[in-house]
């Protein structure tokens, strides 16, 4: 089984950057993003390939100031590009820790990207977006638990190896995604996922891979596509067995 590690992962999904362009105003405080996206499809085995924008869609990228904490302090920006450029250069932002994410619309639905951090206080930043045509992700986070109810960490779990999520096609029982992630991230995203109906089972595994829950927790869940982000499994609470 591959590990997923969370921030891992959100490095991997992002495209080959192009060349960042330093914007100033005249007082050269002013910095921008040099922001790119691009439409993948994934196939039922995972594999990625190139997509096109759907029919007549339009991209809002969304900029805002935020804290150390990623909490919002600043007024959100929303620039609206044609999707088929695949990039754009922001107006000269603001230097600080700013928070980004795209949504969009056509004439098939709408979309929204994952949300990124990035620093423009002393340079321009390049920020990528992967968007999946044909499918979407699964987004959970997930508490610990003994067999009393009382709250655990993960480091109180003995040969605790991470957390995993396995994805079962309902309709294809043949297809399942398995994602694994450190247990102390407390928050997980799949690997993209082709549109379909999923059982997920949510676990905690040692280092052999052997389940240390008493129960998986599972639910029946709907990836749409479009890049949907389905987060309706929300806080995943684990019991660990014999804890």
């Amino acid at each position: 089984m591959k590990k997923v590690v969370l921030g891992t992962f959100i490095a991997a999904v992002m495209s080959q950057a192009a060349g960042c362009i330093f914007v100033t105003d005249d007082d050269g405080e002013n910095a921008a993003i040099d922001v790119g996206w691009q439409w993948q499809e994934v196939a039922s085995n995972g594999a990625l390939s190139a997509s096109q924008c759907p029919p007549n869609a339009s991209i809002s990228l969304h900029t805002q100031e935020v804290d150390g904490f990623g909490d919002p302090i600043g007024q959100e920006i929303i620039d609206i590009y044609d999707c088929e450029d695949g990039s754009a250069i922001t107006p000269p932002l603001p230097p600080g820790r700013v928070s980004t994410f795209l949504t969009g619309t056509s004439d098939v639905g709408s979309f929204t990207s994952f949300l990124q951090f990035t620093d423009l206080t002393t340079v321009n930043q390049v920020v990528d977006f992967e968007l999946i045509n044909n499918g979407g992700y699964i987004v959970f986070n997930w508490d610990l638990v003994g067999e009393s109810g009382a709250p655990l960490d993960c480091e109180d779990v003995v040969d605790l190896d991470g957390v995993g999520i396995i994805s079962t096609s309902v309709t294809t029982p043949t297809i399942a995604f398995d994602d694994q992630f450190e247990c102390n991230q407390y928050y997980g995203t799949t690997a993209p996922l082709p549109a379909d109906n999923y059982t997920v089972a949510v676990d905690a595994f040692n280092a052999a891979n052997e389940s240390l829950v008493t129960e998986a927790v599972t639910r029946t869940l709907t990836v749409g596509a479009l890049n949907d982000l389905n987060e309706e499994l929300g806080v995943a609470v684990i019991e660990i067995a014999g804890q």
